[in-house]
This record gives C-alpha cells, sequence and structure tokens, in this order.
C-alpha cells in the first residue's frame, strides 16, 4: 500500500500553511487523478474473464489509495472550525464521500476475497467476480459525483478566500486615507 497521498499535492508541500482554498483543491486533484485508474479496472472487470494476481494485487493497493485520499479528505473537512464549515457548508460533500467510502470499502473486501480464487474455476469465483463486476460502475458514478462536488467546493472556497483579500486590501486603502 503506498502513502501517496500524504504528500499531495506537491506545489504545496507544507501543509500547514495552505489554505483552504488549496487544500481542499489538493483533495479534488488527487481525486482526478486517479480516475483512470478507476474507469480503467472497470473495464477489465466487465471484459476480462479471468484476471491474474498481479492484476487483483494492483487493484487492492489503488483502491486502498483511493480509499486513503477519500479518508483523508473527509478528515480535513470535518477538521475544519466551526466558522469556516458555516460559511462553506460541506455537509453534502462530506455525504458524498462517506458514501464514497462505503463502495470503495466494500469493492475491497469483495477484491481481496477474489484475490486469493481468482486463478481457480469454480462457480464461487465467477459469482463473486460477477459482483465486483456489478460494483465497479457504481464506484465510479460515487467517485465522479464526489469528485465534481469536490471541485465546486474547492471554487467556492477559493471565490471566497479572493474575495476576503480584496474586502482586506479595500479597508488597508481606506485605513491610509
Amino acid at each position: 500500500m503506498t502513502t501517496a497521498f500524504l504528500h499531495l499535492p506537491m506545489a504545496y508541500p507544507d501543509r500547514s500553511r495552505r489554505t483552504t482554498a488549496q487544500r481542499v483543491g489538493g483533495y479534488a486533484e488527487a481525486l482526478r487523478r486517479r480516475r483512470r485508474f478507476l474507469a480503467n479496472m472497470t473495464i477489465i472487470y466487465r471484459d476480462e474473464w479471468t484476471l491474474s494476481t498481479r492484476q487483483v494485487e494492483a487493484c487492492l493497493s489503488l483502491l486502498s489509495e483511493m480509499r486513503q485520499v477519500v479518508l483523508a479528505t473527509q478528515a480535513y473537512l470535518h477538521s475544519l472550525e466551526p466558522g469556516k464549515t458555516k460559511l462553506l457548508r460541506p455537509y453534502a460533500c462530506v455525504t458524498k464521500l462517506a458514501d464514497l467510502d462505503y463502495l470503495l470499502t466494500e469493492v475491497l473486501l469483495y477484491c481481496t476475497v477474489f484475490h486469493k480464487i481468482c486463478e481457480t474455476t469454480g462457480s464461487e469465483r465467477v459469482q463473486l467476480h460477477l459482483t465486483i463486476r456489478a460494483l465497479f460502475p457504481l464506484v465510479l458514478t460515487s467517485y465522479d459525483d464526489t469528485h465534481s462536488m469536490l471541485a465546486a467546493l474547492a471554487a467556492v472556497v477559493t471565490e471566497q478566500e479572493t474575495t476576503m483579500i480584496q474586502r482586506q486590501q479595500e479597508e488597508r486603502c481606506h485605513d491610509e486615507e
């Protein structure tokens, strides 16, 4: 399992100095970068009937990484101070993140079991493959919805921070006069 998500985004290495807009934008970007993998896995489970252990291991690793990004985003939104939360109202985004976490966890659990039997033949393997195959499109849809909401939240935060900076500059100009 990788921990690359801990260093996201690379443009802002000092996490404590990043603005809320940079943090939320970084999480949205982290989700965006992982979308292609999820789409590829959806196609692989849909079109391929035999998967190697190595493919399933890669899937498990990347699904775990995606889930960690979702959990980190969720934790950050939960840690916002009450005034910022009241201003941003990220409640729908937090709910979507929870839904996505649930779906990713479900797929991870099925894939973990599938990993042990992926190279065997039998009805249990086929049934598990079909279950995973049915879950991936749901995960992809939820992933897209969550990314859209998070990107919109990042845009709102950026706009609010820009407006606040402009107000502060105007106040300074009035104070100097």
